[in-house]
């Protein structure tokens, strides 16, 4: 049932659809005016919505697990990083169970408000007490990793929500993540800690994939087309809605993005060298067709030698961004996982591991350091800087790397404030490629995209491909022995030495793989400082 009332501010009408709503946005003054004990209360006026190129809108309606829900409300929060994300608020059953709903670079989480934590839970009574990293147990929804400790603030806020919002206030938040899409929400703005717990989704799995609003609004073309505040060159917008920085590949100017506008914020120089993909490059690799958008080149420093590597950001309609991975010729291709699906290591902390799983996997710590920005070039999701660093590790288990990124730090000043830890944890999962198939996906000259392979230093994470003829060779020297015991039955009187002179010619082959790989793992983790014991016992 409808409620109308009058706006204490300027009068116009306000309509309270859902009966447990608590506040509402007046649409003529844009006042935030909030119902109780049969008065109306005016808490402010709230800024208009940043547009985000959102495909979900205000009185959808939709279903999840068979109950029906619509959007009453939407609220902006300004992280204290400096991004913007929409967090929905969801009407279950007509206001008798509210959902929130957060759209944060193309991923929906939805969650719901858990019982008042108390004392026997393990959730610490304040964010100051987390690290990121930090395993604990969440009730009804089993272990959970904390991957992001930071500060936001609301901003904007449009139709009915279920509380009453402090705008402008910061406020602390944890965010865990879990398996099977598991994720949670520790909410620091009340004592003790609000505790909300959900899942990752997608339009489908909430009903509104086919809604036409949906549909037209996904189908509309996202890019850009802009000039550079700097120089005046034509740059691309990939994803404006998204995008939080532009490197101009011109001129080298930074630029702030704000829904397709561009702010001047520094001169970086000119790029030193060109990329090996050029941006706005399209290709296909692994079946996804991609279009390549940013473009980083990063260092790490080691017993003072300076190894580097690049990174291209690579852009796919409707799927979450990629990253393709360069690195002395050797190339890589994935994206970001969820937290929840690293395990191992310290029970306590997923951080501090030598050793970690990923989906019934195990992996080996490779290498541990401190990654720097050295170039920028292109569009990002992030307010990327030149100079900015995280504490990185990489783990092995070829073909695929799963790399750790703790972001805590820019220039060596914290990203928030100066008390307090705040950061963000980030694993990526990523999988070799050949050269090759690069060029070749990209329609790029082949004589730069060379397949290599090397005893002395091949990649943390390329396959041996000689292994292939293990399977077969122990196949074959089966065959040899069952075929021994058939000629045994059958009376053989030259079978045991037949058989010997088989096994050693097929052993032969086998042994020549065997130490070419032992010697191939040794190239690899020559230069680690966590090789394996059993490889430091061979030599």
């Amino acid at each position: 049932m409808v409620a109308s009332t009058n706006c204490p501010s300027c009068g116009s009408a306000v309509e309270f659809s859902i009966g447990t709503s608590l506040v509402a946005v007046c649409e003529s003054c844009q006042s935030l005016v909030g119902r109780g004990d049969g008065a109306l209360e005016r808490y402010g006026k709230v800024s208009d919505i940043a547009p985000t190129r959102t495909p979900l809108r205000l009185g959808l309606r939709g279903r999840h697990k068979g109950a029906t829900f619509e959007i009453t409300g939407r609220t902006q929060l300004q992280h204290a990083a400096g991004g913007i994300w929409d967090e929905w608020y969801l009407a279950f059953q007509g206001g008798k169970r509210w959902g929130w709903l957060s759209e944060a670079q193309g991923r929906l989480h939805l969650t719901f408000r858990q019982p008042p934590v108390t004392e026997e839970m393990e959730i610490p009574a304040s964010h100051e007490e987390w690290e990121l990293g930090q395993m604990i147990t969440i009730p009804r929804a089993g272990g959970m990793t904390a991957v992001e400790i930071s500060k936001a603030a609301v901003s904007a806020v449009e139709g009915e929500l279920p509380f009453v919002p402090e705008l402008g206030q910061s406020v602390a938040f944890v965010d865990l993540h879990g398996n099977g899409q598991k994720f949670s929400t520790i909410d620091y703005s009340e004592t003790p800690p609000v505790l909300f717990g959900g899942c990752e989704v997608t339009l489908d799995q909430l009903g509104l994939a086919d809604d036409p609003l949906v549909v037209e609004a996904a189908a509309q073309v996202e890019s850009q087309a802009v000039q550079c505040p700097s120089c005046a060159a034509p740059l691309t917008i990939q994803d404006p809605g998204a995008s939080r920085r532009i490197a101009c590949q011109y001129c080298g100017a930074l630029h702030s993005v704000d829904d397709g506008n561009l702010k001047f914020l520094e001169e970086l120089g000119k790029p030193k060298r060109k990329p090996k993909i050029p941006l706005g490059s399209e290709g296909e690799l692994q079946g996804i067709s991609f279009r390549v958008i940013g473009f980083l080149k990063r260092s790490m420093r080691y017993l003072e030698r300076v190894y580097s590597w690049s990174e291209y950001l690579l852009w796919s309609k409707g799927r979450s961004y990629y990253w393709l991975v360069e690195n002395d010729g050797h190339w890589s291709l994935g994206k970001a996982i969820s937290g929840g699906e690293i395990s191992g290591g310290s029970k306590s902390n997923v951080s501090l591991a030598n050793e970690i799983h990923c989906g019934g996997v195990q992996y080996r710590l490779f290498d541990s350091y401190k990654a720097t920005v050295d170039e920028v070039i292109g569009e990002f999701y992030w307010l990327v800087e030149k100079g900015e660093t995280v504490d990185a590790a990489d783990y092995v288990k070829p073909p695929f790397m799963l790399s750790r990124e703790i972001s805590e730090d820019i220039r060596g000043k914290s990203r928030f404030s100066a008390s307090g830890k705040h950061g963000e944890i980030n694993f990526t999962k990523l999988e070799y490629i050949n050269a090759s198939d690069v060029g070749a996906g990209f329609g790029l000259n082949e004589l730069n995209f060379v397949d290599r392979f090397s005893f002395e230093k091949p990649a943390p994470n390329q396959p041996f491909t000689m292994g292939q003829i293990y399977v077969p060779w122990a196949a074959m020297m089966l065959g040899v022995f069952f075929l021994s015991l058939i000629a045994a039955v059958m009376g053989d009187p030259h079978v045991a030495g037949r058989t010997m002179w088989a096994w050693f010619a097929l052993s032969v082959p086998g042994v020549i793989t065997l130490m070419l790989h032992l010697a191939f793992e040794r190239g690899r983790w020559s230069e680690s400082d966590y090789c394996p014991e059993w490889l430091q016992a061979s030599e």
